[in-house]
């Protein structure tokens, strides 16, 4: 699949609104005149509803795609109770938003580091994009999130990002172990998935999520329609990811750049 073709057109419209399915979502979109192709890019989960990532707009510059910024609603995509209302409204969102355009799903691509990967992965797997591409992606998600819980120091009163709001988002309503539904998410989207969708996972060797991220490619490998490429980059630590991504993004859709 050629990823991308680029030329430097204006954009032909920016939109910021709210849409409403089954949970309210923020959205931005850019439209470019005579694009093919659908780049979708996710939120930093923090408290409350969350806007679209818009910084990422710089990153984005001179690609001849169109854009579809997602924010995440008031429960993180996951709940309420593990309901994944966000989540079905961003599907639903997008497969709009494609056929308004008449992008094909193998010209939508699904990016995103560390959590903002999570929802990358779980929303293009949903749709039936043709590429997602991640950074620093925990694909065990409960796990990930139940180590931050774990190396908290207790006297600070300092939390480590929205972990203990995340997990208490995917309880269920029986009671369910939060951590073990979150674990799976990933794993049981890639065996729903009926479309063919590569996925380019960026990680280091001395990031926590690389296990996972290998782990992954593993399960995904006898899915006939699935191709997992991990690929490993030096960074030190996983709040680097970011620094790292874009470049590795772009090396990923060079050979579509005119010289």
């Amino acid at each position: 699949m050629q990823l991308l073709g680029v030329t430097v057109p204006p954009v032909s419209r920016f939109v910021e609104s709210m849409y409403l399915g089954r949970a309210w979502l923020p959205f931005g979109r850019e439209r470019l005149a005579g694009a093919s192709t659908l780049l979708v890019t996710f939120p930093r989960l923090r408290a409350g509803v969350t806007r679209p990532s818009f910084g990422l707009r710089r990153h984005l510059e001179g690609v001849h795609a169109h854009r579809l910024y997602l924010g995440a609603d008031e429960h993180k995509f996951i709940g309420p109770r593990g309901r994944l209302d966000g989540l079905a409204t961003a599907v639903e969102l997008l497969s709009c938003e494609t056929e308004e355009l008449a992008v094909p799903r193998d010209q939508v691509v699904c990016l995103g580091t560390s959590m903002s990967g999570v929802l990358a992965l779980l929303t293009g797997l949903a749709h039936g994009a043709g590429r997602i591409v991640v950074g620093g992606a925990p694909f065990r998600v409960g796990t990930s999130l139940h180590r931050f819980l774990e190396s908290e120091k207790p006297w600070t009163g300092k939390k480590k990002g929205w972990s203990p709001e995340l997990i208490e988002l995917a309880r269920g309503e029986n009671g369910e172990d939060p951590v073990e539904f979150l674990d799976r998410m990933i794993f049981e989207a890639a065996a729903a998935c009926a479309s063919p969708c590569r996925i380019d996972a960026l990680t280091s060797p001395q990031d926590f999520t690389a296990p996972s991220a290998h782990e992954f490619a593993a399960f995904a490998a006898p899915i006939p329609h699935l191709e997992v490429v991990v690929h490993e980059r030096e960074f030190a630590r996983h709040g680097e990811v970011g620094d790292a991504f874009f470049p590795f993004f772009r090396s990923l859709i060079s050979p579509a750049v005119p010289a």
